[in-house]
């Protein structure tokens, strides 16, 4: 129905309320449960295919008016000016309310429903108003289900082009993908070092020496990596064994490609008359539809709860989410022959080396095409998988190999022959920088540490080969201490011997004999000095504060003067204006003491000024929790005729200064 015609029947009068008497509310019983009811009168005419039902108060009073055609229907409120989609079970309470409607006006409803519904239509409703109800539910639920039907039909029509699996799939399940799945299951024989029993892979009863339960063996028929399962671990003495690997398809279609992404799982049975019925079970999960013409995904399906109606099919979603599995490496011969900026990609060998999700891996083939052939044919496995992987290092741009890596020359051989890290490399470049690396040390030393970012910042002062030199000789005194503790210790500690103007040449400074003492006394030292040298800038910025002290009312404000003042005033008042001593000492804010005149050298408040002596805060004892985290009046008070009085007139006195000098 047009929005002109929904308003020409709202521009209609409201039919007169039928003439019945009912209070405004009436009180049930049900049981030992008294409950209240609120009292509605209703109407209903028909115009042609068109009935008009309204809904009053018990005094006549207009509330709702509903327009049923037999497919659709729209509402009007009185006080609304737009059309309502409002049913009546939506508007209208169906348990705390009774509507009152004449026996002829039921009856009209009763056959207008019966002779217009498009569908089955039956209802046990007593009154109008109830039979309507259902009606329109009816025709909601008919409209819900036709939508589907056409969700269904659209979604069907696109997964026509999707074929069964071929059998060279599942022979690569069996044979690669989930080959890290393969058991010798055996019945444990207590005293024999021999134990005999049965490969998942090859099906052949064997014989294997030194077996240990979930230990690694080779079968000596098939001469598959094999794990050691003893039957008897498990409960009634059978083994049972549920492995899952994801991986997807790339599979041709007539304009491109989908994208297939399954779960295949495998169920194994350590019992003897079981062990044949191996089977791999596949799991579709999503299907990404790939369009050469349009350039871009036309869609991406999911197999989902279908509008959580409990039937689970393929449902098309709004984005694609990222799976990071193996690839099916024989179909992406036929997809780089379909498209010519793929042709030099060895797509096949990448999928073989790594895990990268399948829609990331094309997409950044044909963002940044020559740098994932260069990494490919280079075998930068490592990088080229952080590079793809979702949260990994940026595809790096340049023409050449020292604009793409950040070296060159011998270096640059040397790192890439280890089919390196981003991180490695990260920090492979920053050690060259400072000295010749002995690779076989750098490896050893990243392998050692968690956080080898460290590394580059001592590998300043020292060769790799007396890092781990001192390594060693450290961990033997330290014990239980791990080389990342040591590791930032020993940072921590040539930071101190910098603020401290050591001579960092000095080997037995860089390297002395036991660490802990000399980093604890070395950080003592540095903070000791960094306090004096704060100390000494507090003082100096209290005497060009001076000139905002002012006293008013039986309070008094001032700088504080002092860094073991800042220091007291924090622990007088338990809030924290101690961390604010360095950003005071840098004029990044000034701190002020508010005293009261009869007790100057107590503390009563703290107060500080930001940029351009914005009021930042002020806190009194703890933080002012007494009062809900308020200042007292009488400070408030004070804070404003200060902030107009006194910094108010500092302000200007600055900006004259600045015109004056311009």
């Amino acid at each position: 129905m047009r929005l002109a015609d929904k308003r020409a029947l709202m521009a209609l009068a409201f039919d007169p309320a039928p003439e019945m008497k009912v209070q405004q509310t009436a009180t049930m019983k049900r049981g030992t449960y008294h409950y209240t009811r609120t009292n509605y009168l209703a109407s209903a005419r028909t115009e042609g295919d068109l009935l008009v039902l309204t809904i009053y108060t018990n005094d006549g009073k207009p509330l709702y008016r509903t327009f049923q055609k037999p497919e659709e229907l729209f509402s009007q409120f009185p006080e609304r000016e737009k059309p309502s989609d409002a049913t009546l079970h939506s508007a209208f309470s169906i348990y705390n309310a009774t509507y009152h409607m004449t026996e002829e006006d039921t009856n009209l409803v009763r056959a207008w429903c019966k002779n217009n519904a498009p569908f089955s239509f039956f209802s046990t409703g007593i009154n109008g108003v109830q039979i309507l109800r259902d009606y329109q539910q009816k025709v909601r639920e008919t409209a819900l289900k036709r939508r589907r039907d056409k969700i269904r039909k659209q979604v069907d029509e696109v997964m026509k082009e999707i074929r069964p699996l071929p059998q060279a799939v599942m022979d690569w399940i069996r044979d690669d993908l989930m080959k890290e799945y393969r058991y010798f299951f055996y019945d444990y024989q207590k005293g024999k070092q021999v134990q005999k029993g049965t490969c998942s892979h090859c099906k052949q009863e064997v014989t294997i020496e030194g077996v240990k339960h979930r230990g690694i063996r080779e079968c000596p028929h098939c001469h598959s990596r094999v794990i050691c399962i003893a039957n008897r671990k498990f409960k009634e003495s059978v083994a049972r064994m549920w492995d899952e690997s994801a991986f997807s398809y790339i599979q041709p279609t007539r304009d491109g490609w989908c994208v297939r992404y399954f779960q295949a799982i495998s169920l194994l049975w350590g019992k003897k008359n079981l062990r044949k019925d191996q089977h791999y079970t596949l799991q579709e999960t999503g299907r990404y539809f790939y369009s050469r013409s349009q350039n871009g995904y036309t869609g991406f399906y999911e197999w989902q709860n279908f509008f959580q109606t409990g039937e689970y099919r393929f449902c098309k979603v709004e984005e694609r989410f990222p799976h990071t599995c193996r690839i099916y490496p024989d179909t992406l011969d036929t997809i780089r022959r379909q498209d010519e900026r793929l042709q030099y990609i060895p797509l096949a060998e990448i999928t073989r080396q790594i895990k990268i999700d399948a829609c990331r891996l094309i997409e950044s083939c044909y963002k940044s095409p020559m740098q994932v052939e260069y990494f490919a044919k280079m075998g930068l496995w490592r990088m080229l998988e952080g590079t793809l992987s979702r949260y990994g290092h940026q595809m790096p741009e340049g023409r050449t190999p020292q604009e793409v890596f950040g070296l060159s020359g011998q270096p640059l051989k040397e790192i890439l022959s280890i089919n390196p890290s981003w991180s490695e490399l990260d920090i492979y470049r920053k050690i060259s920088a400072q000295q010749k690396v002995d690779l076989a040390v750098f490896q050893r030393l990243y392998a050692r540490v968690t956080h080898p970012y460290r590394l580059p910042d001592i590998a300043q002062h020292l060769s790799l080969q007396k890092i781990e030199n001192y390594l060693d000789k450290q961990e033997v005194l330290e014990g239980k201490r791990v080389p990342d503790i040591i590791l930032g210790d020993w940072l921590d500690y040539l930071n101190a011997c910098k603020k401290l103007g050591y001579d960092l040449s000095d080997d037995r400074i860089l390297r002395p004999k036991d660490l802990t003492k000399a980093h604890d006394d070395a950080t003592a030292l540095a903070k000791e000095k960094e306090n004096r040298r704060t100390a000494q800038r507090i003082e100096q910025a209290a005497q060009k504060w001076n000139g905002y002290a002012w006293q008013s009312d039986g309070l008094l404000i001032r700088p504080i003067r002092s860094y073991r003042e800042l220091v007291t005033e924090g622990q007088k008042l338990k809030h924290c204006v101690a961390n604010y001593a360095k950003s005071y000492a840098d004029g990044s804010c000034k701190l002020f003491c508010i005293r009261k005149q009869f007790e100057p050298d107590t503390p009563y408040y703290t107060l500080e000024l930001g940029k351009e002596d914005r009021l930042v805060q002020y806190r009194g004892y703890r933080n002012d929790a007494e009062n809900n985290y308020q200042p007292q009046e009488e400070v408030r008070r004070f804070v404003t005729q200060w902030m107009k009085k006194i910094v108010e007139t500092q302000k200007d006195k600055k900006q004259h200064v600045k015109v004056t000098a311009a």
